[in-house]
């Protein structure tokens, strides 16, 4: 019989050590595997919230009211030439 959990530890070991290997190859290189881009692209939205461009901003506000619904948005982060307020 098959036991998944242990063999679920087995394959996340194995991968820990197959993607450190793969970085490391790529020789300071900017090395990636699948999954990489998404995950820190979803941390970064996490902390710093969607980017929102103006033009569609500027849509939002205009058509908010017309539905009874205002749209207020209240940006959780700025940035500035100096970083992130």
């Amino acid at each position: 019989m098959i036991n998944p959990p242990l063999l679920s530890k087995f394959y996340e070991d194995d991968m820990e050590v197959w993607i450190s290997h793969y970085l490391e190859a790529a020789g300071g290189a900017v090395g990636r595997y699948p999954g990489m881009n998404a995950s820190l692209t979803e941390t970064e939205r996490k902390t710093d919230g969607l980017p929102v461009p103006d033009g569609l901003l500027r849509e939002f506000e205009k058509i908010g009211p017309k539905c009874g619904v205002p749209f207020d948005l209240i940006p959780i982060n700025t940035k500035t030439d100096t970083g992130t307020i």
